[in-house]
């Protein structure tokens, strides 16, 4: 990194400018803009591609002419055949499904533009793929043996890795944990590891969505002080479709602890936007981690895989209320319906859930069709679309689905941070600053 940054220190932004300025460009709108907003190039990383266009009609420049394509042994190659020397580039790049063919196309993307002599690479993600896969203790320990496992063996671990090592502490620990020599199998902090690949290829700084887990700042801190990862929110625009509902009575729920923040967001926005007192409720996983263990082998072997929601427990009333589930993901969605059929039980007049990350694996889209969820509402961060034939009509086929755009907020942050803008107000949702629905009551 020590050669990059000095040879950034090097350039001088006149000569870029110059460099801009004496290309042989047409006098049509999207070039003019391109050439007044200075060395801007925004490109794929391989997927998101509809995403990728949508953001750059925003910005009114083109997306970059990058070509990636997979060779027969699954190989991925990478070619640029834009001009890259001194410019400010964007590689915008979900890595989701296939998650790893994602974050090896992001990456080759990343040094091929380095190596063409780009003064700056920001990868924009608008899902961190391995965001939930942050370490941790096993969950099976007692708390106490977990902090003194953790706190034993953080001078001796490599970035990345969680290795737990014999200890006195350990000898009341469960076979199951253990194994027959005392200690637990290697563990990587795969979130960390993809930290590292990324700083490791070149990239200056990071753009992400509603990052997750939410509220935590570990995936953050797992980049050097040199590499600023910005978090832009969904939840203006997530309210503008969710507003579109004349509640009765609504409470905002979180679906566990960590989306507590979330919906205090929602809770105030609809308040804001509607002009109705809004309630917040919670929902707790109060099973133990053996009884979690027992439920996640039941559920493997159940035809059906659904969760069994025995353990949940909600703290709230929401007898007779139109309800709003608030998330970061819905990956299968064992666990949303699960929560859905305890409101639904619960006496919940009408249940929409928001998430702004749809990764819908599996039966995903079945699941939630066949739910007492009324309609669920995410976002385009993750390409669901270029799956098989099966996933493209169950997607088609969904009547509950409905899909808002965070195109325009990403654009904005790009913008601003090419223009070495603020992105305060992207970052930190302001109720306050919400424009109010016309229609809302006094």
């Amino acid at each position: 990194m020590g050669p990059i940054i000095e040879s950034r220190r090097s350039l001088r932004m006149g000569d870029v400018y110059d460099f801009v300025a004496s290309e042989t460009v047409s006098s049509s709108r999207t070039e003019a803009a391109y050439i007044e907003r200075g060395p801007l190039v925004i490109c794929s990383g391989g997927t998101n591609a509809d995403f990728t266009a949508s953001v750059a009609s925003h910005l009114g420049i083109p997306v970059a002419d990058v070509d990636i394509k997979s060779f027969a042994d699954g190989e991925t190659s990478v070619r640029s055949f834009q001009v890259m020397r001194g410019r400010d580039v964007f590689v915008v790049q979900s890595t989701s499904r296939p998650v790893n063919e994602a974050i090896i196309g992001l990456i080759l993307t990343i040094t091929a533009i380095r190596r063409a002599g780009a003064n700056k690479i920001t990868a924009v993600i608008p899902y961190y793929g391995y965001s939930r896969a942050v370490g941790g203790a096993p969950t099976s320990m007692d708390s106490q043996t977990a902090q003194l496992v953790v706190a034993s063996n953080q001078a001796h671990l490599a970035p990345g890795m969680i290795l737990h090592e014999e200890e006195d502490a350990m000898k009341d620990a469960p076979l199951s944990v253990f194994g027959s020599q005392g200690t637990v199998a290697a563990r990587p902090i795969s979130a960390a590891d993809v930290a590292r690949l990324l700083e490791e290829a070149g990239v200056d700084m990071v753009i992400t969505v509603d990052l997750q887990p939410p509220g935590r700042g570990q995936i953050e801190g797992f980049f050097r002080p040199i590499t600023p990862v910005e978090t832009i929110r969904s939840t203006s625009v997530a309210l503008e479709q969710v507003c579109k509902t004349d509640f009765q009575r609504p409470v905002v729920v979180a679906p566990h602890e960590d989306c507590l923040g979330l919906a205090r967001e929602f809770q105030h926005g609809i308040e804001r936007r509607q002009g109705k007192r809004t309630g917040i409720a919670v929902i707790l996983d109060t099973g133990s981690s053996a009884q979690a263990e027992a439920n996640a082998s039941a559920m493997a072997s159940s035809p059906s895989g659904e969760t069994s929601d025995a353990s949940l427990k909600l703290v709230g009333n929401v007898n007779g209320c139109d309800v709003i589930i608030v998330d970061g993901i819905i990956d299968t969605a064992r666990s949303l319906c699960a929560r859905a059929r305890l409101l639904k039980r619960s006496g919940a007049r009408r249940i929409i859930a928001y998430a702004t990350h749809s990764l819908f694996s599996g039966e995903a889209l079945r699941r939630l069709e066949e739910s007492p969820i009324d309609e669920v509402i995410t976002t385009d961060t993750v390409d669901v679309t270029g799956r098989d034939h099966e996933h493209k009509f169950a997607l088609a086929s969904a009547r509950k689905l409905r899909r808002v755009s965070v195109a325009p907020l990403v654009a904005e942050a790009i913008e601003r941070v090419h223009g070495n803008g603020s992105l305060q107000h992207l970052r930190v949702f302001d109720s306050s600053t919400a424009d109010p629905d016309t229609h809302g009551e006094e």
